[in-house]
């Protein structure tokens, strides 16, 4: 299928409806890959529009899905510099609107266990009831500097 979206650079993130009949699409709409917009066609190739955007975000392949009901679409947006860029799950009704949070932020996670940095968010997916969402994420890499005192005798030291 050729959509007719004049200008598109790419098309990263596909997600089809609950029901099989209508496909979303995510596209870069600049030649940087810095801001997208989201379209939805008919499975027949009919009724090709956009419904939310340009707002920055896309890179990966698996980050908008359909919500269980067929009534939403959530994508991964990020914020506009220079302020920190959190990635964060958005949510968009099926036919166009605008965006709200919907909950998934990588900069206020908290656990049971110590959560690393994420540098992003790679994937999203949502239970069947829709009431959990899981992703998965790259961390951002974290370097250690140790001062080790009194080491050389240690390495010259007969064995």
């Amino acid at each position: 299928m050729t959509f007719p979206g004049i200008g598109l650079q790419s098309g990263p993130s596909l997600a089809l409806s609950p029901d099989g009949q209508t496909l979303a699409l995510q596209a870069w709409t600049d030649t940087t890959r810095a801001q997208a917009e989201i379209f939805t066609v008919r499975a027949d190739g009919t009724d090709f529009r956009k419904v939310h955007g340009p707002f920055r975000g896309g890179g990966f392949a698996d980050i908008m899905k359909w919500t269980p009901d067929g009534q939403s679409i959530l994508f991964v947006a990020q914020g506009e510099p220079p302020a920190v860029t959190p990635r964060r799950v958005m949510r968009i009704p099926a036919g166009g609107g605008p965006a709200e949070f919907d909950g998934l932020d990588i900069m206020n996670l908290s656990g049971s266990v110590p959560i690393p940095r994420i540098e992003n968010i790679a994937n999203i997916d949502i239970s069947p009831d829709g009431s959990r969402i899981v992703f998965g994420s790259r961390t951002v890499s974290t370097y250690d500097l140790w001062k080790f005192v009194n080491l050389l005798p240690l390495v010259n030291a007969p064995r």
